[in-house]
């Protein structure tokens, strides 16, 4: 209920808003240099001097009155030919303009109390389009269309009983209505005014004083008896009738007025409570979060020129270390781990006066550190690299200094990025570590972190993890001993022995790809695929058939199958000499 009267009393204060300023740009435009203007300024030097006690001589007190208005309106007149469009166009952009932004705060408030908007229900806006229609409630009609629809699809009462209300409140006998009625009244009185004032010029212009003074007492008459009989209907002249009409019509809008003016007002004063809260200055420290021993730079940067002629003082854990006029910009040079630096400036502007900044930075540093999870040999003493598209995890090592304590990992926050994009799902309190899946297509892949304690920010790393080639290496295959890992076969053998059996190893293919079977072996022999009992497996045995020599070529491919790691290949090729003797340049793994 609450709900729905706040968004109908926003859509009765844009229509009244509107329909008011079209009043009174009407007004401005038709009245002065009329027969109601005459009138009106005659009534009011009338009540002036009955106000001040010279009510005997009211009467040429109404005559100079309209005089004085017809006087220096008549001239104004003339150029109604060009003020009039030219205020019409005027108050149209205004009222286009007051309904497009009000409006869309209206519609942003029924989106978010009802859920819902009547997208159909929006061809009122369209009223708000066609000049002098668009001073019609069409914005009250539609919310109240809106609720109505509301209610009858929530099926409650509710919101149907203050539509309901509202439709009330609109009736033509209420207060709303009346003044709603009123304002469209006066703007008709006025139009029709304005259409009269291109046919006839003021009549205190057309007749001589005397007579004017006359047409005055018999208006006071008229006034008197009105004032003695109020049953009797005197008879008033057609202008008199109009801007009685006017005045009468205008009464029931003085609250609404009050209430514009003062919301007025109140946005003038937020305006200028924002403009005082507005700081002038601005600091930029680079970097930021400095490491232990890192040169440190803070520059004052103002809003206009105020900073050119004002004199700063650099002070340095209490020291003064610069000073001097548009000295700005400071560089220094921060401790250890923990060892805070603060930096105090004074700022003296001729305009702006004092204002003074402190800063403390606290050095800190966060390693980090990166393992893939691709393969490599048993007991392998190198590191397992990352190739594209394999997953890998990132752990960080802070080292933060607060309070003269060394803050530990659970308490602090950390906002993983890779590749600048935020890993939200790797973030969190005491989350040290995140696991990524790199992408296929990339060169390298870089990772971020940033530390908080708390709601500060403490620590910053980031880390270029590079993407290699995946690599596959030969070995043999002892009965008894197992594979030798020791040494990886050359690129030639002899066969001396009658069978030999050889292991394909993969370097750095993704290890799930590899236990779940995703990544084959394909040999050949001599360009013709060849196959054993464990070839898929990256096992194969050579035997050698004949006593004849010979040679051979030997050739082994690992391609991986899953399409978000396909471009992880790779080849391995062996020249096998049999009953023979390898090159000059070529050793046997063999022996005698």
């Amino acid at each position: 209920m609450i709900r729905g009267m706040l968004l109908i009393t926003l859509a009765l204060f844009i229509d009244m808003l509107q329909a008011g300023i079209s009043l009174a740009i009407a007004l401005l435009a038709a009245v002065p240099g009329t027969a109601i203007g005459a009138a009106g300024g005659a009534v009011a030097g009338a009540s002036l001097c009955s106000y001040v006690g010279l009510g005997a001589i009211s009467g040429w007190c109404s005559a100079i009155g309209g005089f004085a208005v017809g006087f220096f309106a008549t001239p104004l007149n003339a150029l109604a030919v060009v003020t009039e469009p030219v205020g019409i166009a005027v108050g149209f952009a205004i009222n286009m303009c007051l309904s497009i932004c009000l409006g869309a705060f209206l519609l942003m408030l029924m989106a978010f109390f009802l859920k819902k908007i009547y997208v159909k229900n929006l061809f009122f806006g369209l009223g708000e389009m066609i000049p002098g229609i668009n001073n019609i409630p069409f914005w009250t009609a539609f919310v109240v269309v809106s609720l109505l629809k509301k209610s009858a699809e929530d099926g409650t009462g509710a919101l149907s009983g203050m539509a309901a209300v509202a439709t009330t409140a609109m009736s033509p006998g209420s207060a709303l209505g009346n003044a709603a009625g009123g304002i469209m009244r006066a703007k008709e009185k006025t139009t029709e005014i304005a259409d009269r004032t291109k046919a006839f010029s003021s009549p205190l212009m057309l007749q001589p004083l005397k007579g004017y003074k006359q047409q005055q007492d018999n208006l006071g008459d008229h006034l008197n008896q009105e004032q003695i009989n109020p049953g009797s209907t005197p008879r008033e002249s057609a202008s008199a009738q109009a801007a009685r009409n006017i005045f009468n019509d205008i009464r029931p809008i003085r609250k609404a007025a009050a209430v514009l003016l003062a919301f007025a007002l109140f946005g003038a004063g937020v305006q200028a409570a924002y403009a005082q809260a507005v700081d002038p200055l601005r600091f930029v420290i680079t970097p930021e979060i400095p490491t232990p021993g890192a040169q440190v730079a803070i520059e004052a940067q103002g809003v206009g020129n105020f900073l050119g002629d004002a004199t700063f003082t650099w002070q340095q854990d209490g020291k003064t270390v610069l000073t001097g006029m548009g000295e700005r910009r400071l560089t220094f040079t921060v401790g250890n781990v923990g060892a805070a630096t603060r930096i105090h400036v004074t700022i003296q502007s001729p305009t702006n006066g004092t204002i003074d900044r402190d800063f403390t930075l606290v050095p800190s540093v966060v390693h980090l550190l990166w393992e893939a999870d691709t393969s490599v040999p048993p007991l392998y003493r190198g590191k397992a690299l990352y190739s594209a598209g394999s997953t890998f995890r990132v752990i960080a090592l802070p080292q933060v200094v607060a309070g003269g304590a060394t803050i530990t990992y659970n308490n602090l926050s950390f906002q993983w990025s890779l590749n600048g994009e935020p890993a939200v799902n790797q973030s969190g309190k005491g989350r040290s570590s995140a696991a990524f899946q790199g992408s296929q297509l990339r060169a390298s892949e870089n990772v971020s972190v940033d530390v908080y304690l708390g709601a500060q920010a403490v620590g910053r790393a980031s880390i270029t993890i590079p993407a290699v080639d995946p690599e596959l290496s030969l070995y043999i295959q002892d009965p008894l001993r197992g594979t030798l890992y020791d040494q990886a076969m050359p690129a030639t053998i002899s066969l001396l022995n009658t069978e030999v059996t050889l292991k394909a190893e993969p370097f750095y293919f993704s290890n799930d790809s590899i236990r779940n079977g995703a990544a084959a072996y394909t040999w050949t022999l001599n360009g013709t695929p060849a196959t054993g009992p464990d070839s898929a497996r990256g096992i194969l045995t050579l035997r050698q058939t004949g006593n004849g020599g010979g040679e051979g070529r030997l050739g082994v491919e690992l391609q991986n199958t899953d399409p978000t790691r396909f471009v992880q290949a790779a080849r391995a090729a062996l020249r096998i000499l049999f009953n023979g003797t390898a090159n000059s340049n070529t050793t046997s793994s063999f022996g005698v």
